[in-house]
This record gives C-alpha cells, structure tokens and sequence, in this order.
C-alpha cells in the first residue's frame, strides 16, 4: 500500500534526513586550486526544505568545487561538473562560495549575496540554512537497475523505465501534457534521456529508499 498523498512531503523529508550520516563533529570543506580548462573537483547535494505553512517540500541540488566554484541545479550533467558549459546556459546559478566557521558565503554570477549557518555531521555539510537539509550525493552504484513506473508528486509527471533500457516520459510542458520515449542510461548521478527523434537531455537523479528524485521533482514508485 503506498502511502497518502498528503502524507508524502513530510516522509520525502524524513527520507532525505535518513540518508545524512550520524555524527555532528565540526569540520571545514578543504579547497583546492584547479586550473581555469579543468572541472574542479568538489560535492555535489541534494538540498530540501519542507514550508511547514503550505506542507511543500522545495528540491534543489548543489555542488560545491574543491575551488570555491558554486552551481545550483547543473544543467550538462555531473561527475564530473562542467562549469564552462554551465556559465554559458546556467550562469545565474553559478557563483563561488566560502565556508567560515557555521556560515557559507555565496557569491552569485549576478552579483547576488547570500549567507547561511550551517550545520555538519562527520565532517560533511548536513543543513544549509534553517531545515535545508542538505545530503552528499556520491552517484549510484555501477550495477543500479532502473525500472519500474514512477508517479511525479503534484507535478502531473510520469517515466516509466524499462529493463531493456527504454523508457516513456508524461510531464506537462508550457500548458500541455507533452508524451516522449526513446532510451536511457544512468551513471553516476546522471540520467541521460535519448528520445526517439534523436535528441538528448541530460538529468540528475537520486534514489530514496524506492523512489526517485529526477532534476527538482520526487517520484514515486508506483505498485
């Protein structure tokens, strides 16, 4: 039996905690130099904060460089971060970040400032501002089988993945529900969609428990 509609904001959260790891010891992220041709090294999380005033629970990733390099929600996959390519048709969610004691300060490319407590636990960022939970996304394991049929939470969406790696996809786009289907493949933290008339996208996506986040939207298992 799956569980009420109204029921799956609070459990998505209570997931996301789940998957942070138990500890609370204080410690820096270590920054290293890149060259200006390189894609820095860095983490990459998967941050969600639950309105308790409207029970909406808002998804978004982040990575953070080993440079100081910041982009939120990347565009042309991860594992590694492209960040030329996200600077080109991304950039107002780049920027670069500095982490002094329990705060971040992040710099937007649009000049934007932003400073948020944080909070850890065995040394990794655990809450980014009040309730933002904020859990390390180290990619799926090589041998991860994605099938199944996948309802979106009140966004009108649909995928479902076959095991012979095709897939069908329903969202609502620009007023319609939009239909596509092709193949996929998943590595790392990357769902890569090729559609049936030739073109790609690239997507991120995470595992909780059954259910999947894909991009900015939670999906569930449907059975």
């Amino acid at each position: 039996m799956r569980i009420k509609s109204t029921l799956l904001p609070a459990v998505l959260l209570i997931s996301l905690i789940a998957c942070s790891q138990s500890g609370s010891k204080t410690k820096k992220i270590a920054s290293k130099k890149t060259t200006a041709t390189q894609s820095p090294n860095g983490r990459l999380y998967l941050r969600s904060i639950m309105y308790i005033t409207t029970g909406k629970v808002d998804l978004s990733w982040y990575y953070l460089g080993d440079d100081g390099t910041l982009v939120k929600n990347p565009k042309n996959g991860v594992q590694p971060v492209n960040i030329k390519a996200e600077k080109l048709n991304n950039s107002n969610n780049t920027g670069s970040y500095k982490i002094t004691g329990s705060k971040i300060e992040i710099k937007w490319a649009t000049g934007d400032v932003s400073v948020l407590p944080l909070k850890f636990k065995n040394g990794d960022i655990s809450e980014m501002d009040v309730m933002g939970t904020m859990v390390r996304q180290k990619g799926l394991p090589e041998d991860f089988a994605l099938n199944g049929s996948f309802k979106g939470f009140n966004n009108g969406g649909a995928y479902i993945f076959e095991t012979d790696g095709s897939f069908a996809r329903s969202l609502y786009e620009n007023g319609a529900q939009v239909e596509k289907n092709g193949t996929f493949s998943v590595k790392g933290n990357n769902l890569i969609l090729t559609f049936s008339d030739g073109s790609k996208e690239q997507c991120l996506i995470a595992r909780l428990d059954e259910d999947l986040v894909i991009n900015t939207s939670f999906y569930t298992l449907e059975l």
